[in-house]
């Protein structure tokens, strides 16, 4: 809801400071008194880009204040913008010599997105020269699935609506579960096809690298195992040789044996004097010490391996770790990786079999779904055709043709088809989408038969109407304002309008009033309000016309 607006060396308009009623306020003035601006000052506070060209040096400011629905404060809070007592202050700053713009939020600073963010589910203007939301055909869809109860928002707050009233949004919220979970499948068999040759390449490569790796025949301590062979074989001359010349120590010609052997026999009789007792046994010890090396002493045996070969493993070996940098050991365990890795490439064909099953599973059940979805929109629709013709009839468009046209799709979020409105102001001519055929006025009135069907069930709390009285009068008229009257059951609605039948009808009246180069805006009642009803009746103020004012106000009092 809007509570009040305020503008300072806007454009025309010097100052004005208005409030706005909870129901219906009508803006009224003369011809080119300049209504539409406060409509446009609204539209430059919600974050609409600016014509710079109408704008003077002077700095210009809006402040708009806004209440935020409950279910709406969520919104506003993602943005950091800081709540208190649900007031949402929005004020814009315009600076024309610096063609400059600024827009604070509770006096943060914002982008204008985040404004229109904000205000999109809470203000929706139709005026003669806005980009209508009604050309939109997906908001044409998403009214009539409102209209068929069937629609299901992701939104919080449009979702707690739409569960005061629907009837089937299990349904839709099956269809949009069983949606994403198609999505995510095709995501997947989309990854999957799409990096099959490369899951082809990177098989053949780890396949090759296993072959590799077992051909080398690889196991733990080889190549110390081998590291000592080399060394032995490389020196076996000089091992033969010790060992030999350690032989002789016991088996040769006058070895040391034998010399030490004869030096004990001489010994033995010395042996009872206490100075040579010693030395027998440590001779003794000498002789025996060099009989047992000489018979412990190992062969010369030669490995299965010759140098040649060896160094060939070694080299293999080496070459090995430096190409898969890695020791034996770890080139070991990546064998037992290279396996299990390859195992999960080599079934990727049976999950790709699995994943279009399912997929072509689910595929089946969106179409049943989106087939019973379907079935209920086309049900709603003529229901919902007939409500607009006959609000039409009563708005001065009897002769006007309104239908709701399906265009069958593919599968998306919302089903199988979208929708479009089309319209035609006489049944001369074919209906054709409306941002062909439908004028400001026929915009409006459609519009506002549109908001009498959905009264209550859509989010937006303001409704702005600028020309929505455009070409009627008479009767026509004061069922217009008795329409907009009812309509403010539900919405906060600002009207500019040129009718007294439709301004009688408001709970607040403003005033545009143009003096020289300067327009004011100003709310009026009592005698005022009179005085602008007989004015906007006759042209010119007397006695008959404030006479025939009262009576308009008071028949329209008399009904609230």
């Amino acid at each position: 809801m809007i509570l009040s607006i305020k503008v300072k060396n806007f454009l025309l308009v010097e100052s004005a400071s208005l409030e706005f009623a909870p129901g219906l306020n009508v803006l009224t003035g003369e011809t080119g008194a300049g209504k539409s601006l406060l409509l446009r000052a609204i539209s430059y506070a919600l974050g609409e880009r600016i014509d710079w060209d109408v704008f003077g040096e002077e700095r210009a400011t809006i402040e708009l204040v806004l209440r935020i629905p409950g279910e709406q404060r969520r919104v506003v809070e993602e943005y950091g913008i800081e709540m208190e007592d649900d007031l949402l202050i929005i004020r814009r700053v315009i600076e024309g010599k610096k063609r400059r713009s600024r827009i604070y939020a509770n006096d943060t600073l914002v982008v204008a997105r985040t404004i229109n963010d904000i205000a999109r589910n809470i203000i929706e203007i139709q005026g003669q020269y806005d980009t209508y939301r009604l050309f939109d055909e997906d908001y044409h869809l998403e009214l009539l699935d409102r209209f068929a109860k069937s629609r299901v928002f992701t939104d919080e707050y449009q979702t707690g609506i739409i569960d005061k009233f629907a009837r089937n949004q299990d349904l839709m919220e099956e269809y949009r579960e069983l949606y994403r979970k198609w999505m995510e499948l095709r995501r997947k068999l989309g990854e999957l096809v799409e990096s099959e040759q490369k899951y082809i390449q990177e098989l053949d490569y780890l396949r090759y690298q296993l072959e590799e790796l077992e051909k080398a025949n690889l196991r733990e301590g080889e190549e110390e195992e081998l590291s000592r062979k080399l060394e032995y074989l490389s020196r076996i001359e000089q091992i033969r040789s010790v060992l030999e010349a350690t032989r002789l120590l016991y088996e040769g010609e006058n070895s040391p044996y034998d010399v030490i052997s004869a030096v004990l026999r001489d010994m033995e009789e010395l042996s009872s004097l206490d100075e040579f007792a010693q030395l027998y046994e440590r001779l003794s010890a000498v002789r025996d010490e060099l009989k047992d090396i000489a018979l412990s002493l190992p062969e010369v045996e030669m490995p299965e391996e010759n140098l040649d070969e060896i160094q060939e493993r070694l080299f293999f070996l080496s070459r090995l770790k430096k190409k898969y940098g890695k020791s034996i050991s770890e080139l070991i365990k990546y064998m037992g990786e290279l396996r299990r890795r390859i195992e999960e490439l080599e079934s990727a064909p049976v999950n790709r079999e699995k994943l279009e099953r399912e997929l072509e599973g689910v595929r089946k059940k969106l179409e049943e779904l989106a087939e019973s979805i379907s079935r209920r929109r086309r049900e709603a629709a003529r229901r919902f055709e007939s409500m607009v013709m006959e609000h039409l009839g009563e708005l001065a468009l009897e002769d006007a043709v309104f239908r709701v046209n399906f265009v069958e799709t593919e599968l998306s979020p919302w089903g199988k088809e979208k929708v479009n409105f089309l319209f035609s102001s006489s049944p001369k001519f074919p209906p054709r989408p409306l941002k062909k055929v439908a004028s400001g006025g026929e915009l409006s009135r459609l519009a506002l038969a549109i908001k009498l069907i959905m009264a209550g069930e859509e989010s937006p709390s303001v409704l702005i109407f600028d020309e929505i009285d455009t070409g009627i009068g008479g009767e026509t008229a004061i069922r217009v304002g008795k329409k907009l009257k009812s309509l403010s059951d539900y919405y906060q609605l600002i009207v500019i309008t040129h009718l007294p039948q439709i301004a009688s009808s408001a709970h607040r009246h403003f005033v545009v009033r143009k003096s020289g180069a300067r327009t004011s805006i100003g709310m009026v009642e009592g005698r005022e309000r009179v005085r602008e009803i007989a004015r906007m009746l006759s042209g010119v103020i007397s006695e008959d016309s404030m006479r025939a004012a009262q009576e308009l106000l008071n028949e329209n009092a008399s009904e609230i």
